[in-house]
């Protein structure tokens, strides 16, 4: 997995929803530490628990989340995905597009 991505979409969804790191984690009940270090990729893997909390704090699903998650593993093992597919959230939507 890439915490990059993860990392990457924590922040782009953290600012649409303009929440700081404080109030992020207080909504999903992780420690505010362990939000930041999520944020700036500095955990290379996240507990599924942890996962769950994250996306119902950035209001997303949690499929959702694990898609990016997921998308980064099978790229870091090679796999190619089908052109177009990239999975993109929109700034008005809590689902891809």
């Amino acid at each position: 997995m890439s915490a990059l991505d993860l990392a990457q979409y924590m922040q782009s969804r953290t600012k649409v929803l303009g929440l700081s790191v404080k109030e992020a984690a207080e909504y999903s009940g992780i420690s505010r530490q362990t939000w930041h270090k999520l944020m700036v990729a500095d955990i290379k893997e996240a507990k599924l628990s942890t996962l769950i909390a994250v996306a119902a704090a950035l209001k997303t699903t949690t499929p959702d989340l694990l898609a990016i998650y997921s998308q980064s593993t099978q790229r870091a093992c090679g796999t190619v995905w089908p052109e177009g597919y990239r999975p993109i959230l929109s700034e008005t939507s809590s689902s891809f597009i």
